[in-house]
């Protein structure tokens, strides 16, 4: 029997449910701290003889109206069109004045009040812009002072008695008991976020690593490999600069593929790429131009020389390595045209160049370096006699 999906309707109810849990919960933390101070107002008016049941109502009915509000308005989600989803601001507004009117009301009680405010505003600072600390900050100053100004009394901390005193304290000390944890959970926000932003720059750097190399064998693409000869080129009309690319072809590569199977091909083809790097210098690169030819780029090559050594030794590698371990008298070799370019020369023209030179190296006889513009006695390869069949110990 099938396995039937839910219907998307379903999924998206689902889903926007899920990204509602984090605020919901945040929500109820905040919920938890009201009841914390409503608490303390409680021991304070009944157990120790301070006027505050004012506050204790206030802190109470407006904590618990806020948090079921805002409850609602998640449930809801109308938070889903703000870009806090959490609706910060809005909660920090409606925490503030439940705190100032709580202190208006009860001035015996305004100073540990006032503390509850450090909490609103650190609470508040771990969602909120710089923009919107700003006008939150002016608008709880504006508020603080209305309220400051208006009391009839001083805003006092109870400390009347030693119970008075002993629940100040205790009071006081949740506060910032609160405080150190918002600042505790704000650490471990930020360490999750530069976890994240790491995490997140090693998957791009991964991606780019893939977007630049061929899936089979390793080696650069041919988007890479041109992008690394532009690269070169510009040095080479810039500062004349010696550079080399290379043409390299595996000789008879269809016969393999008929005779060993496609598998094995593809077995040859990723350790050539192997077999190639090893034997270049750590400035070269080395890309798939397509199919069974391979692009590498030589920078400071140093003259006609060097580059046909550097190409020689990359071939000489590529036939003594034993090959049989994929096939029996599998063997491989590859053709190789060279071409150095000169100051204003085109990608397409050094690379044309490149292409007449392996055409020279393959009519040659094949596992053979041939150069553009040298002659016949700057080749390099073995002597035309000592070829053998396509994938039978010799090129063909």
């Amino acid at each position: 029997m099938r396995a039937t999906s839910p219907p998307s309707s379903a999924r998206s109810s689902t889903e926007a449910a899920g990204r509602d849990v984090p605020p919901l919960r945040m929500l109820a933390v905040a919920t938890g701290s009201w009841s914390v101070d409503a608490l303390m107002l409680a021991l304070l008016t009944w157990g120790a003889g301070v006027p505050a049941e004012a506050a204790f109502w206030t802190v109470t009915v407006g904590g618990l109206a806020s948090g079921a509000g805002f409850g609602i308005a998640f449930l809801l989600r109308w938070n889903r069109r703000p870009r806090d989803r959490y609706l910060t601001l809005p909660q920090l507004l409606a925490a503030s004045t439940v705190a100032l009117t709580a202190a208006a009301l009860s001035p015996a009680v305004a100073m540990p009040l006032a503390a509850v405010l450090f909490i609103v505003f650190a609470f508040a600072a771990l969602r909120m812009t710089p923009r919107q600390l700003l006008f939150a900050w002016a608008g709880i100053t504006v508020g603080l002072a209305a309220v400051v100004s208006s009391l009839e009394a001083p805003p006092a901390l109870p400390a009347a008695t030693p119970l008075q005193a002993a629940l100040s304290t205790i009071w006081i000390s949740l506060s910032l008991g609160r405080c150190a944890l918002l600042g505790l959970y704000g650490a471990r926000l930020r360490r999750e976020l530069v976890q994240r932003g790491r995490e997140l720059a090693d998957a791009t750097g991964r991606l780019e690593r893939l977007a630049m190399r061929d899936a089979l064998t390793g080696a650069l693409n041919r988007r890479a490999i041109m992008d690394a000869l532009d690269t070169a080129l510009q040095g080479v009309d810039a500062q004349g600069g010696p550079l080399a690319v290379a043409l390299v072809d595996l000789d008879h590569f269809k016969g393999i593929n008929d005779r060993f199977g496609h598998p094995v091909g593809d077995d040859v083809l990723r350790r050539f790429v192997t077999v190639a790097a090893r034997s270049l210098r750590v400035s070269d690169r080395i890309g798939r131009w397509g199919g069974e030819e391979f692009l590498v780029v030589l920078p400071a090559s140093g003259g006609p020389e060097t580059a046909r050594a550097v190409a020689d030794r990359l071939r000489e590698a590529v036939a003594d390595h034993p090959w049989t371990e994929f096939g029996e008298a599998l063997a491989v070799t590859v053709s190789v045209g060279v071409a150095l370019a000169r100051p204003g020369m085109t990608a397409s023209e050094l690379l044309g160049r490149a292409d007449l030179s392996l055409y020279r190296a393959k009519r040659s006889g094949r596992d053979r370096v041939c150069i553009d513009g040298s002659d016949a006695h700057a080749e390099s390869g073995p002597a035309p006699s000592a070829l053998g069949a396509p994938g039978m110990g010799g090129t063909g």
